[in-house]
């Protein structure tokens, strides 16, 4: 009998992880190119735009200047999280430096990488997040990992646990514009 269960979860977990896919990211990548270890995209955004429950984004060393943040609004599932992941021995710095905060709204949503309530399931692995206006990564979902990761220079915290929030009627006493 344990040999057919272990069969049986061999044969399921095979059948899961047909459709994961690994999508390379590189600070000299295209975001024309197919996202793969050879021909990576370029930004982080478009990575998490083409994801879906199973699939790896390694991101390759270097930093990620960011002009906007990397929003994740679609969630992976329990048996198939979506993981973002430094490449394997490479240091990985996305930084929200270059993110424009011209008003108070725009401020309080200019973080490095933002998480909504949608965002379940996903895993975060080796990642450094600094200078952003606002937090490093705010999570709102629900069921995710933040692993071995690091959060410096940041206005407000590096690493943000929370709920959904109207930021039209949210005040902050940190806006340094």
């Amino acid at each position: 009998m344990n040999r057919i269960l272990l069969l049986a979860f061999f044969v399921l977990a095979t059948v899961f992880s047909v459709n994961a896919r690994s999508i390379y990211v590189s600070t000299t990548g295209n975001d024309s190119n197919p996202g793969t270890e050879a021909s990576p995209l370029l930004n982080i955004q478009t990575a998490v735009d083409a994801a879906a429950p199973g699939d790896m984004i390694y991101l390759r060393g270097g930093t990620y200047m960011l002009a906007k943040r990397v929003k994740i609004e679609k969630a992976g599932r329990a048996d198939a999280r979506i993981s973002m992941l430094a490449f394997p021995g490479e240091r990985v710095i996305i930084d929200g430096t270059n993110i424009v905060a011209n008003s108070i709204n725009e401020f309080k949503q200019a973080r490095c990488i933002y998480v909504n309530h949608f965002g379940n399931y996903w895993h975060f692995k080796n990642l450094e997040l600094c200078n952003a206006k606002d937090n490093g990564m705010k999570l709102e979902g629900s069921y995710n990992i933040v692993e071995n990761c690091k959060f410096y220079g940041n206005n407000d915290t590096g690493l943000q646990l929370g709920m959904y929030k109207d930021f039209s009627i949210e005040e902050t006493q940190s806006f340094p514009i």
